[in-house]
Parts: structure tokens; sequence; C-alpha cells
């Protein structure tokens, strides 16, 4: 059963598509409900849904920017946007970020279940293959490869992998095979930057279809032949199907992650900030993270928020806007409301509750 979201920031729209839609007559389970697109984001990243149904205009974070956020993290949830007005003033930003469907709300209750079993056709007449890519580079030049890497590779997910003191290693992950071409234009960059800049080929083995045991043994077993010519073989570590490889040391990646939060909570961050200074796909880094700390990485980050909002509201010389905007949140109502699921109950009551005191 596919699940879905929906975010509309108004409650007759969203009361409607709750309950209007029979959603398990379409074979989907409406797991979530939001009023913006901020709300509906932090959801999105926690358990990426299959469908996503959002209202283009809505307060503190657009539909438009949901989708572009979707689209450049390279998110497998298909979008549908929703609109007041015949107009189709976004229909090209709505092409580039490959939103699904463009539906009016005055006719949603019936074009909804005909979007979604639109997608479902499309899904199961494409062929799925999938692809991985090593790329060894040297050590000395790491941070020109990095930035070289990103720009050849802006929308692909890849990790960077310790291969000893001289020689590291960047993998390239595409789950749905509408990106091999990418990645072969830019293996072609990267070749001709290494060759130019570094005055040496880097060195690139493949596998075209790594969800197969056999071509995931296959690669692993590449990587374990190279390993031992360069003596350093007790750095490749067979894992799961899908990962194949163990990165850099997992305690110095999520400490960097930890003093990243740390040092940015009180700023608008987003998950592809974050991964961008540690050097990680935000894939990567948010599969990472919900498995070695037990919980989705906005989790963390709103918890500080409001250890902090806490500690501001207890002094009881600043404002509750204050404290919000202290704190990392722009909307003082969304700050509210994320107060109370933290600490149980709403800003303003936990201040007077500390005057009492």
């Amino acid at each position: 059963m596919w699940r879905v979201m929906i975010a509309d920031d108004e409650p007759y729209i969203r009361e409607g598509l709750e309950k209007l839609i029979d959603w398990s007559a379409i074979g989907c389970e409406l797991v979530y409900s939001a009023e913006n697109g901020q709300e509906l984001l932090e959801e999105i990243q926690k358990c990426s849904p299959d469908v996503a149904v959002i209202d283009i205009k809505m307060p503190v974070m657009s539909g438009m920017e949901v989708a572009e956020f979707i689209y450049k993290n390279n998110i497998p949830t298909v979008v549908i946007f929703l609109t007041a007005y015949a107009d189709f003033q976004y229909a090209q930003k709505a092409i580039q970020y490959k939103v699904s469907d463009y539906i009016i709300k005055t006719s949603a209750l019936e074009e909804i279940p005909a979007a979604i079993e639109r997608i479902r056709k499309k899904k199961e007449s494409e062929i799925v293959r999938s692809y991985r890519m090593i790329m060894i580079t040297p050590v000395r030049q790491r941070e020109k490869v990095r930035k070289f890497f990103i720009h050849a590779f802006h929308s692909i997910e890849y990790q960077i992998l310790t291969l000893g003191d001289h020689e590291e290693g960047i993998m390239v992950t595409e789950k749905n095979g509408n990106q091999i071409e990418e990645i072969i234009q830019g293996c072609e960059k990267m070749r001709g930057f290494c060759e130019n800049f570094l005055g040496e080929e880097p060195k690139i083995i493949c596998s075209a279809s790594y969800r197969k045991v056999e071509d995931t043994l296959l690669l692993y077993e590449q990587m374990q032949e190279y390993a031992k010519k360069k003596k350093h073989e007790e750095q490749i570590v067979l894992l799961e199907k899908e990962q194949i490889l163990e990165s850099e040391d997992v305690g110095n990646l999520l400490n960097r992650v930890q003093n990243y939060i740390q040092n940015h909570y009180a700023e608008r961050i987003t998950l592809e900030d974050i991964a961008e200074a540690v050097h990680v796909s935000s894939g990567y880094l948010s599969r990472f993270y919900k498995m070695k700390v037990g919980k989705n990485l906005f989790d963390t980050i709103n918890s500080l928020r409001i250890e902090k909002a806490k500690a501001l509201l207890e002094k009881g010389d600043k404002k509750i806007y204050e404290v919000a905007s202290m704190t990392g949140f722009e909307d003082t109502a969304y700050f509210s409301k994320v107060f109370k699921k933290y600490a149980g109950c709403p800003p303003k009551e936990y201040e007077q509750t500390c005057g009492r005191r």
C-alpha cells in the first residue's frame, strides 16, 4: 500500500482530502497531513512517502520550495500539485522539478485518485535499473577533487570512502536508472579534471546492477583486489546488499554532524546544508543518521532547539517571538506547535510555569 502525505494551509481543504477520498480503495494510506510546507518537508525527510499532494501557495514554505528540495535531494517521493486557480504560471518550474500532476482544487476529489493511478501505471511500466560507480582519487588534492565532484555530479547520491593515507574513493549510487547518462557524463568531466589539473587519471570501478547479489559481490571483489595491491584491504568492508562499502570512520562523521548542528541550530538549516558541510550526499546522511542514532536528523535538531528555547524562556527576559527567532524558527506559530510537541505544553504556559517557581 502506497503512503501518501498532504499539505494545504486551508483546514477545510485538508479535511476534505482526508475524509472524502477513499484512500484504501486506491491502494493508499494517508500517513500525514500538514498545514505548511516546512512541516510537510520535515515528515518527508523522516520517511519518504510514495506520493505527496501539495498546495503550491502556503505560508512558511511554499509547495514549490518543497518540490525543489525533493528534486534536488533525489528523494523518491512523487509530487502532485494543488492550486486554487486555473492559471499555470508555475507549470515550467513544476516540469523542471519532475512534478507528476497539476490539479485544480475544485476537482481534487476526482482528479487525485486518477493521478495516483497514472503514477502507478507509469511505475509499473518502467524497467528499474541500478548503478554503482566508485572513483578513486589522490588524497593530497582532496578539497579540489570533492568540489569538482559536487559540480560534476550535482544531483547524484554519493559517499566518501577512506582507502588509506594516499587515496580516497567517491562512491556514486543511482537507484532508478534515470540518471545513468548523467553519471557517465560526470565521469568524463572527472577524468578530464584529474588529467588536466592533477596530472593523473582516476581509477573507476562500476557495477551495472548493484542490487543483484552477483553484481554486488563482483564490485566488492574488484575493490578488494585493488585494496590488496595498495595494502589497505582491511578498510574495505562488505555490508548489506545495498550498502557495499563502509565510508570514513563512523564516529568521526557522526561527531562532525553533531558539531554542525550545535553551531548552526539557530539558523535555517537544511539536510543539504549539513550534507555539504560533512562531504556526503543528503540521501546517505539521512539514512546513516537514522541507522546510527535511531531517530531522524531533524528530530535531533528540533529537540536541541526546544531545549535552548526552554533555557531562554526560563530567564524570562525575551518575548516568545524573539525566542523563536533565536532558536531557528522563522514562524512563531510553527515554533509554538513544535515546542508543544517536544515540551508537552505551549511556550507561554511553560514561561508562566517557570515564573511561578
